[in-house]
């Protein structure tokens, strides 16, 4: 299961370089349009499996395995492999046992060959994997010769969305 850890800070589109794109000459509907910015990025994400802005977040599995999938797309950084003891008792792994390699569809954290497998609760949730996914700057333009840059067709695709819906209220 996949848990945020915490809310992205800012919007993942610019309000100010969308509303140019839209047409939208006031400020009056700045807010509406926020809200609907935020939402229509939050279904893309579950949609995706894309993470918009720099988010924590936590994979919870019963058992451990290696490697672990982390679903999510663009991994930033491993911060902690935790794990519920005999006693239910949260446990920090050392994070020197692990490593990760990143996939199309995400990252596989793995297990170095010396890893002691610690004994867990008899929980679902008894492995927290912990760790940052997102973009750094979603609004950086690309180099002239450069392939547009995933993050770019992600926010147009999102503001795609928030164009619908701000057209049909």
């Amino acid at each position: 299961m996949l848990i945020q850890r915490s809310q992205p800070d800012g919007l993942a589109l610019d309000l100010a370089r969308l509303k140019s794109q839209m047409n939208v000459g006031h400020d009056d509907q700045d807010a509406s349009l926020a809200q609907i910015i935020q939402g229509e990025t939050g279904r893309y994400e579950l949609f995706t499996g894309r993470t918009m802005l720099p988010t924590a977040l936590e994979m919870q599995a019963a058992g451990w395995s290696s490697p672990l999938h982390l679903p999510v797309v663009p991994f930033r950084e491993l911060t902690g492999v935790f794990y519920l003891d005999q006693d239910g008792l949260e446990q920090e792994a050392d994070s020197a046992s692990f490593y990760t390699i990143e996939t199309v569809s995400g990252v596989d954290v793995c297990a170095t060959d010396g890893f002691r497998w610690p004994t867990l609760a008899a929980r679902p949730d008894a492995v927290r994997v912990r760790f940052m996914a997102g973009h750094d700057d979603s609004y950086a333009e690309p180099p002239a010769a450069a392939l547009i840059p995933r993050h770019m067709i992600d926010e147009v695709m999102i503001s795609l969305m928030v164009a619908r819906i701000f057209d049909e209220g």
